[in-house]
């Protein structure tokens, strides 16, 4: 909605692996949702700098692709896994 609303919110960031977005933007035509987020892509392995944390994404087991990631700042850290499978790491 954020992109068909008579004034447009500005661009709402989006950190995802490689691809992750296909399926859900396949549902409407991209230039509908022109303007309407940044697609920031972040392949398994990545890391950076957003605002005051430290971002790392880690690939997780599944049968299909799936990404972790992990927050670092202010000496704390949290970490998202979602769905995911048994690793030794």
């Amino acid at each position: 909605m954020r992109g068909l609303a008579d004034r447009p919110a500005p661009e709402l960031p989006v950190y995802a692996p490689p691809g992750a977005l296909d399926a859900v933007l396949a549902l409407d035509e991209r230039r509908m949702l022109s303007g309407s987020f940044a697609l920031h892509e972040g392949s398994p392995g990545a890391a950076w700098e957003l605002g005051p944390f430290r971002v790392d994404v880690f690939d997780l087991p599944h049968h299909v692709p799936n990404a972790g990631v992990r927050l670092n700042g202010g000496g704390r850290v949290i970490a998202y896994t979602g769905d995911t499978g048994s690793s030794p790491s």
